[in-house]
């Protein structure tokens, strides 16, 4: 990702002590519960429980405050456990969770969902769960705010959207889920729109159905990915096309209705750092497709959600004939950035945030040295003297952290994301 998201912890994640019941029919379960202070979503899970797949399943209409969804996760158990540590925000409320083993999906556990502080519940059941493997379910529903984080809507042009950022600790916000990018695994999403808008997500789609009403978009399953690269995006959408060929996967452009026209110099320019990228690795771009997507309202400058990255739409919605060479060159810049993570953070992961520099500081190099060989011309190398200065007072300072430091809570996580990483 790039860009400094400079955001303090706001306290929404205080300590709450609601307990949900959930039942099928027979009355509440009574689990024993949690210390509320152990379910913090800022500390670290454990290894008792391992995510192996999800199937997300979600409605969401960009024009309404609310979506809903459903998130089956297959999981192993490595230990016997009666509570189940994930990630789930506040505001979410959680109607159903259930879990059944793989090997006799009948034998249905119903569960509890203790709320704890910062993201952070626990589903505990009123037996004992064997090791081994098994699905949890969680049915919910949650805001969806204009907030640009988590799962949330803009209004453009009259129009409504609804996009997705997830790093590094707001996939929790769409889904409950094990938000921690150790756990990699394949996502498969279907999503549930208003009929007559359009769908996309990390993978390319399998099919869609149309009725009356809404219009269910299914997607093809992920190679694993950690939740923060997860993403998906709703709306009334142009869907630009490069020509068949220009580049080693498909290339589209997703732009707001009415923008797509402005997104021929991103289409022509992104086959060429593509392929420097892939020169250099010596491997071919590892994932199926390859959408970038204008977002009108975005906190970042971009990130690099797997096959489908996001961009404030002015780094790719412009015009190559009237715009300056400062323009192209920040949007070629960011481009080869966000490409460069596809290798190096995407199909190659840090288990933790504390590695974040190496994830980002190798996508700034990269993106310079990619820039410098597809366009020469904008002399991109002269940018250096004033960054390696503007670095170095920095780190002058005596308060100045290290590049790498340990990373204990939420908060170290948000701080990590700087200009020394």
């Amino acid at each position: 990702m790039v860009d400094v998201r400079g955001r303090m912890v706001d306290g929404r994640g205080g300590v709450c002590a609601l307990v949900v019941m959930v039942a099928l029919g027979l009355g509440a379960c009574k689990p024993d519960r949690l210390d509320v202070r152990a379910i913090d979503g800022h500390q670290r899970l454990g290894d008792g429980v391992v995510p192996q797949r999800y199937l997300l399943e979600l409605s969401v209409d960009p024009a309404a405050e609310r979506f809903s969804g459903t998130v089956k996760v297959d999981v192993r158990l490595v230990e016997k456990t009666a509570h189940v540590r994930m990630h789930a925000a506040k505001e979410m409320t959680i109607s159903r969770a259930v879990y059944a083993p793989l090997d006799r999906p009948a034998d249905v556990r119903v569960g509890a969902v203790q709320v704890g502080s910062n993201g952070g519940i626990a589903v505990s059941f009123d037996e004992v769960l064997p090791a081994g493997e098994g699905t949890l379910r969680l049915d919910y529903e949650a805001p969806l705010p204009q907030t640009p984080e988590g799962l949330y809507r803009v209004r453009d042009g009259g129009r409504w959207f609804a996009f997705t950022q997830f790093e590094p600790l707001e996939a929790r916000r769409a889904f409950p889920c094990f938000d921690e990018p150790r756990f990699k695994t394949p996502f498969t999403v279907t999503l549930h729109t208003p009929r007559g808008l359009v769908a996309v997500a990390n993978a390319p789609e399998r099919e869609h159905e149309e009725g009356a009403k809404r219009t269910s978009w299914r997607f093809l399953p992920t190679r694993p990915l950690p939740t923060y690269l997860v993403a998906f995006a709703v709306g009334d959408f142009d869907v630009v096309a490069a020509p068949q060929g220009s580049a080693s996967v498909p290339l589209r452009v997703i732009a707001p209705k009415g923008k797509g026209a402005m997104a021929q110099a991103a289409l022509a320019s992104t086959p060429a750092l593509l392929k420097s990228l892939e020169a250099y690795f010596g491997m071919p771009y590892p994932y199926q497709k390859l959408d970038l997507v204008a977002v009108p309202n975005f906190a970042a400058g971009a990130m690099e959600n797997v096959g489908l990255v996001t961009f404030r739409e002015q780094l790719l919605l412009y015009d190559k004939a009237t715009a300056t060479p400062d323009t192209i060159r920040r949007s070629l810049g960011v481009i080869a950035h966000e490409l460069a993570h596809m290798w190096f953070g995407n199909l190659v992961t840090p288990r933790w945030w504390d590695d974040l520099w190496l994830n980002e500081s190798f996508a700034t190099w990269m993106a310079d040295r990619v820039v410098r060989e597809v366009a020469p011309e904008l002399r991109v190398e002269l940018r250096r003297p004033r960054t390696t200065s503007w670095v170095m007072s920095s780190d002058s300072k005596a308060e100045t952290r290290a590049i790498r430091q340990p990373i204990t809570s939420g908060g170290d996580v948000y701080n990590a994301f700087d200009g020394i990483t």
